[in-house]
């Protein structure tokens, strides 16, 4: 899948070497959704190398980006262009554009309650639009670390909710209330982006639950062995039995893992 890790990045770079520059911005347009009260300025800058650069403004939303003039970087083909922001640290598409007679102004933002929210230019607005106040608020406004800085607890947040619920679902199958630890500390941020940590580390418990839904020796065979299962990320998929611990090692590569746990226990249990 292509990645936009270094759109931060190529943005800062263009900042600082536009700052000298009276005036980088080559106009702008406002779209609008009256029915929702959503606005959106679109402010084209300068292009930094290949990059095409663009400030957005959103009003209306009741979340973060309200107010706050964001830099993204447009990846443009031939149907439409998507404007890629950096949101907690993670690429994030607030906005998609689909070219044509009639252009359609798709925006997508945090809280929202629509798959998306279409919104029409404003010509009268559009017209009335000075970009370059825009670009100024933008070097004024200070730091938008808050809406722009990875924040671990939130995808911890994710992870401990679906895991509460895979061993409430296991707990159910295998009459197994039984205590699970996570590593959250070995657990890179890239993983924490990039993975879904109750998937990767919920696999034992599939398979467990398999077996019980297919054997009654099976659910007091983990009854009476399995005391305790631990999860953390590791070079290679490994599962193993411990006293009465059941230590899953997962790793970003892995794959088939619900199998594999499937096949250790029904050898070794």
């Amino acid at each position: 899948m292509k990645t936009f890790s270094l759109f931060a990045l190529s943005i800062a770079l263009f900042i600082s070497s536009s700052a000298r520059a009276d005036n980088p911005t080559v106009g702008g347009k406002v779209v609008i959704n009256r029915d929702v009260g959503v606005e959106l300025t679109i402010v084209n800058l300068k292009p930094a190398g290949d990059k095409q650069q663009a400030l957005l403004l959103f009003s209306g939303t009741q979340n973060e980006f309200d107010g706050k003039v964001l830099p993204a970087t447009v990846e443009d083909d031939r149907d439409r262009s998507r404007y890629h922001i950096q949101r907690r640290g993670q690429d994030y598409v607030p906005l998609i554009v689909q070219h044509g007679s009639s252009p359609r102004y798709q925006v997508y933002y945090p809280g929202m309650r629509a798959d998306d929210i279409e919104l029409k230019l404003d010509d009268e607005k559009s017209k009335s639009l000075k970009p370059e106040a825009i670009y100024k608020q933008f070097q004024k406004q200070g730091s938008i670390e808050a809406i722009t800085k990875f924040n671990r607890a939130e995808p911890i947040g994710r992870g401990k909710k679906d895991l509460a619920e895979e061993q409430e679902r296991f707990h159910k199958k295998c009459d197994l209330p039984i205590p699970f630890e996570v590593d959250w500390n070995g657990i890179s941020d890239d993983i924490l982006k990039d993975l879904s940590i109750g998937s990767y580390c919920g696999a034992p418990f599939e398979a467990m639950e398999s077996l019980c839904d297919e054997s009654k020796e099976a659910k007091h065979t983990f009854q009476s062995r399995i005391k305790k299962i631990t999860c953390h990320f590791g070079a290679a998929q490994k599962l193993e039995l411990e006293g009465a611990t059941l230590k899953w090692t997962t790793a970003r590569d892995a794959s088939n893992q619900t199998q594999f746990a499937r096949d250790y226990l029904l050898k070794n249990l």
